[in-house]
Parts: C-alpha cells; structure tokens; sequence
C-alpha cells in the first residue's frame, strides 16, 4: 500500500469541472477577480425591505477539498469554521471526502449537517472566493450575506478557500476538542505503552521520493534527511535519561532499510511503514513527543495533539502556543526553545 498520505477523491466529472474552473480563472486573471461571475454576487443588490427576518435561517460551511491530501481537505474543512464564527452565522458540518476519514476523526458527532439542511429545503449558496484579510471583500461577503435575509441559505465557502488574517488557533482548538471527545477514540488501535515516553517521527517520503526521482525540485522543501530526525532523537533521549523508559514509533514509506540510520535505537524503535493512515494519523495525536514533517496531514496531527510537538522551520505559520518547538533543517532547535523541551521532559518524567 504505496503512497498513503495522499488522497484524490474526486470524480471524474469534479475533476473535469475543477479543470475547467482553473482555465477559466486563468483568463480573467485569479479567483480574486472572479466574483462578479457568481450567482451570489449579483444578487448582493436585491432588496430585503419587504423581507420576513423570521423566516431567515442561515448557516455556513465548507466541503472539504476533495482534490488534494488529507490534510490539505481537513484545512479547508477548518476555514469554514472559522468563516461562521467571523460572519457570526451558525456552521453546518460537512462530511469527509473519504468514509473511512469520517469514520475515524468522528468530528461530525452531534452536528448539524450541511447535506440534511440542502434535503430540508435550504438553499446552496457559493460565495466568491475572497482575501480574509482584506476589509473591503470582508465588506462584500456581509453585503452578499445579508441579501438573503427572509430565506433558509447555507453558504458555501468556494473551492479551497484560505484564511490568511485570521489565527487557525480558532479552528485547531474546535478540532481538537472535537476529536477527543468523539466516540470514535474507543475504537483507536493505539501502538503505545502508557510505561514509556512515546515518541513519535513522521517521516514523508512516498510522493516526495518519487516526485525528486523525476527530477520535481519544487519538492524539495517538504524534504528532511533522516540525519535530521536522528539529531533531534538523540537530543530528545539524552534529556530523557535513564529515569524513564521510552519508545520510538517511527511512521513512513519505504523499505526499512530506508531508515538505517535508526536500527542503532535498537528495540526501542518500531518501524510503521506503508501502514494504514487512519491509524498513522492517531497514533501521532496520541504521542507524548511528536516529531513532524513538512505536510499537511504531518501539521494536523500536531495541531490534535495535546503534547509536545518538534517541527522543521521550512514550513511556517505554526501556533505560537508553547506546545510547537521548531528546529532548523539540519536537526538544531531554535535558540532558547530547547530549555522548554527539557522542562517538559522532566514533567513527563514524575
């Protein structure tokens, strides 16, 4: 089973339209100068004076985005929570792209569901795509939602649209609670043994390794050497000590001969290799100590997880909340922060 952090889940119909969708957005210059086209936007003007506020019933979502990997649909997925709560509508759950994803995170337990508000009669209505950081597209989707008062609407965000300007934290912290809660964790296949310190290292290669091999240098920047990881273990496992035992999971694809540079870890290692991304994914909520990598389905783990996580500075944006350390590419944390993961190592340790 090859190449499991990356999903398409779309049909060929979706990807016919998506295609269409990208020529036609390349020709009127980007999506930002798109919004003129749609729907909802020629109707910002209809008049609501006669409009019956009781009957008004709104409610706000966004599909997960259904072309890209787990953790690029779960971010999208997250921008139309953070959307409702800026627009001050109710939000509306909407499914994963993928059953056996819905089956396992359990985030729409207890939701209102966006499918079941369309079969009882509300209206679909896309907004345009929009620069949340912008007051003046701020000002033009209230002007589009406030056009439909008197009617039972569920706004849509558009295609994979982004929430630069707004802190994610408001997003992560729903997730996050959503999913420890959730009846799906009794089902959890959890790898550790709550005896240990359990570390856990996600290393990407897969799409990454095949991608460098036809010579797609655009990847490069979502690669880490396993010398890197190998650094930060040995810094992680010197703080540790002999006062607590530890384990190492090591999450990947490949070969395990692909990962030599760890068999010194000896029994302390366990190589998770090709296996079941459901099951990877938890497991890395799970971990005392994550250790990422530069993806997405890598950066939402550690967003779930409740603990400490070590990240490399090749991707930014990561929550400043005391619980992301960051490391350089060659293995070093940054100045200052690795008195912060020895103090929560001796915590671990009582």
């Amino acid at each position: 089973m090859k190449n499991n952090y990356k999903h398409d889940y779309s049909s060929i119909s979706d990807k016919a339209l998506r295609k269409l969708s990208q020529i036609f957005f390349r020709m009127v210059g980007g999506r930002e100068k798109a919004a003129c086209f749609y729907p909802s936007y020629r109707h910002r003007n209809h008049s609501t004076k006669n409009a019956d506020r009781a009957e008004t019933s709104f409610y706000f979502t966004a599909r997960p985005y259904y072309a890209a990997g787990f953790g690029h649909g779960l971010g999208s997925w997250r921008a139309g929570y953070i959307d409702a709560k800026v627009f001050d509508i109710e939000y509306a759950y909407y499914p994963m792209a993928s059953t056996a994803w819905e089956e396992a995170l359990g985030l729409g337990e207890n939701e209102v569901y966006a499918t079941e508000l369309l079969g009882a009669g509300y209206k679909k209505v896309v907004l345009p795509y929009y620069n949340p950081s912008k007051d003046s597209d701020r000002e033009l989707i209230k002007q589009i939602i406030n056009s439909y008062e008197g009617k039972k609407i569920v706004f849509f965000n558009s295609e994979d649209q982004k929430n630069e300007g707004y802190s994610d934290e408001i997003g992560n912290d729903f997730i996050r609670e959503k999913f420890w809660v959730s009846s799906a964790r009794q089902s959890d296949r959890v790898l550790y043994d709550k005896k240990n310190i359990n570390i856990a290292v996600h290393i990407r290669r897969g799409d990454v390794s095949t991608g460098l091999a036809e010579g797609n240098e655009k990847l490069r920047c979502m690669w880490l050497d396993n010398e890197y990881y190998v650094r930060l273990l040995d810094l992680v496992i010197e703080m540790i000590g002999a006062d607590k035992p530890y384990s190492i999971s090591l999450f990947s694809e490949g070969n395990k001969e692909d990962f030599s540079e760890f068999e010194k870890y000896g029994k302390k290692v366990q190589f998770v290799l090709d296996g079941n991304p459901q099951d990877t994914f938890i497991n890395m909520c799970y971990a005392d100590i994550l250790m990422t990598a530069p993806s997405s389905f890598s950066r939402e783990a550690g967003n779930i997880n409740r603990n400490l996580k070590i990240a490399s500075d090749k991707q930014g944006g990561y929550p400043d909340n005391g619980l992301w350390v960051l490391a350089d590419p060659e293995g070093t944390l940054h100045s200052g922060t690795e008195s912060r993961v020895r103090e929560y190592i001796n915590n671990l340790k009582k």
